[in-house]
């Protein structure tokens, strides 16, 4: 059961991390989402996702990253070994009713997309 939680190490928190990411990344994206990633040089992923206020309301922003947390700890064998922050985009303010697997497919989508 150990391999499918979700570490503090597999996070992005420090300011620092976000602008190496943002500054020298690479950026795919689909119409729900942006990934942005560099490689981290570790043997592991880590990523955080970064929700706008105007996609919706606290209760929805928050689905939103769990449903992301929650296909990256069930799928993080598929992840490289990137440092990786998910950008959601306006038109996620759509998807109200979003359901895991919906998610799962436009997550998985990118990360296709990166290699």
């Amino acid at each position: 059961m150990e391999a499918h939680r979700l570490s503090r190490e597999e996070r992005l928190r420090l300011r620092r991390d976000f602008d190496r990411v943002f500054s020298s990344g690479k950026s795919v994206s689909n119409d729900y989402l942006r990934a942005v990633y560099v490689e981290n040089g570790l043997d592991h992923p880590r990523f955080a996702v970064v929700v706008k206020k105007k996609i919706g309301k606290a209760v929805f922003r928050n689905r939103i990253k769990r449903l992301i947390r929650e296909v990256y700890r069930l799928n993080k064998e598929r992840f490289p070994n990137v440092d990786v922050v998910f950008v959601v985009r306006d038109n996620m303010k759509d998807m109200k009713g979003i359901k895991y697997e919906d998610m799962k497919r436009i997550v998985l989508s990118l990360v296709e997309k990166m290699g």
